[in-house]
């Protein structure tokens, strides 16, 4: 994780993960509409679940590296898209 702690203290290294997060989200999107029968370039759906996934594992990431999480990774990303699948439910 120290790595992972570096490459968001850089600036640089910064822009080319959130490069990277866009481009797995639009590949993510890709998957979906293809699951789905939706069409990615006309129906909102595909966008927003992918968006929605990329959005709880960008706040896992930060709170498992910045913050003081006391759950490693592998609990604090499936309890976010569990948060999700659930409407985000008030704690």
């Amino acid at each position: 994780m120290a790595g992972l702690r570096v490459m968001l203290a850089e600036p640089a290294l910064e822009v080319e993960m959130l490069r990277a997060s866009k481009i797995a989200e639009r590949e993510l999107a890709a998957a979906i509409a293809e699951r789905t029968g939706t069409d990615r370039g006309t129906d909102l759906y595909p966008g927003l679940v992918a968006a929605s996934v990329m959005a709880a594992y960008n706040v896992a990431i930060e709170l498992f590296v910045q913050g003081d999480a006391r759950e490693p990774m592998e609990v604090l990303l499936p309890r976010a898209l569990d948060m999700l699948a659930a409407g985000l439910p008030r704690p």
